[in-house]
């Protein structure tokens, strides 16, 4: 039997090299796909880390903004309510809206207000308005508890006189400068009225010590003069001046004074306030108001010293000087009394040694 044909062996040889070389190049392929797709996965993976930390990134900020926008936010709305109590306990000091009148029980409250002026922020607009009212206020409420202290009881009682106050014989009395214009008119009022007290005091004491002393009020009244023989100026200075009759003087009572009688000439000339028609004109000028109890006090002074007799006397306008308003009081006979300041009550004639005592 012949043998089998059998395939030289080198064949067999390059058919085994040829399949290994194929097998080798699908693993290289692999590995290098593998590669490629590792390194896609991690640049993917990289990017993503990085997109995430600049969200994470921005996320913080806007929360920090966000956070600051708050809080600043809140601060304004703090001070604001801080103006808004500041300013309401500002305005309890006073008793009227304009705020002119200091209300004398919150003197003692002024501490309290401090603190709430103390609670702004010291470098706010806020705070420079504030403490601009809290000095002026401060001020204000020392000056008048100065010239309360110079009375036998408070003078200036809610920012209005009271003229039955009295001053002390030590009295020093000195214009204020507060920054509030209502309070530092009102200290000068009281100067005045305190000033009349003090000359109608040492007018009693020359009435004492000599028979002419018979000064009215403030400053010493003209010696009387007869009825019959009063100087009579000349037309050119005689003002036509109103003449005031019951009922007719603002804020005053009933019966308070007469027209001039048929055939009696006033002392116009001796008068210390010069006449100007112009103002005397101006009838609705508030400055001709009396102040509360100033014209009953100078006529009760007046009528116990015996210058008038119950409502026997003629008053009437003159002048307004500074804001206020000033009358001329005469006796029915036309014989000049004194010069009277309606708002502070300060009055004056022409007695010897008063020549320089007008207050304006």
């Amino acid at each position: 039997m012949p043998a089998p044909e059998t395939a030289p062996f080198n064949e067999f040889e390059e058919y085994d090299e040829d399949s290994s070389n194929k097998k080798k190049g699908w693993i290289w392929a692999a590995l290098i796909s593998l590669f490629v797709g590792i390194l896609a996965a991690a640049f993917v993976w990289m990017n993503s880390t990085e997109k995430s930390t600049d969200q994470t990134a921005i996320g913080s900020s806007v929360k920090e903004t966000s956070s600051s926008s708050t809080k600043t936010s809140s601060t304004d709305s703090a001070q604001k309510q801080a103006v808004a109590a500041f300013e309401t306990r500002y305005k309890a000091f006073f008793t009227d809206a304009a705020l002119t009148k200091l209300k004398n029980s919150e003197f003692d409250k002024l501490t309290e207000l401090k603190a709430l002026l103390d609670q702004l922020d010291k470098d706010s607009e806020g705070y420079k308005l504030a403490k601009e009212k809290y000095d002026s206020l401060e001020k204000a409420i020392k000056a008048t508890q100065a010239v309360n202290g110079q009375f036998d009881k408070p003078i200036l009682v809610d920012g209005e006189l009271d003229t039955t106050a009295t001053v002390k014989g030590d009295a020093k009395l000195e214009p204020a400068t507060t920054g509030i214009g209502s309070v530092d008119a009102a200290v000068t009022s009281v100067i005045n009225f305190a000033h009349s007290q003090q000359t109608q005091n040492q007018a009693t004491v020359n009435a004492g010590q000599t028979d002419q002393g018979n000064s009215v009020g403030e400053a010493p009244a003209q010696p009387e003069v007869p009825a019959t023989t009063p100087p009579t100026p000349a037309p050119s200075e005689t003002p036509t001046v109103s003449i005031h009759t019951a009922g007719f003087l603002p804020n005053a009572g009933t019966n308070h004074g007469i027209a001039v009688p048929a055939g009696v000439t006033l002392q116009r000339d001796l008068s210390r306030v010069p006449y100007d028609q112009s103002k005397i004109d101006d009838t609705s000028n508030e400055a001709w108001g009396f102040n509360p109890g100033i014209l009953e006090h100078i006529i009760s002074v007046s009528q116990q010293r015996g210058y008038i007799t119950g409502n026997q006397y003629i008053l009437e306008k003159v002048n307004i000087i500074k804001g206020n308003g000033y009358y001329n009081l005469y006796k029915p006979d036309g014989t000049y009394l004194f010069s009277i300041n309606a708002k502070t009550g300060y009055f004056v004639g022409n007695g010897s040694g008063y020549s320089d005592a007008l207050d304006f």
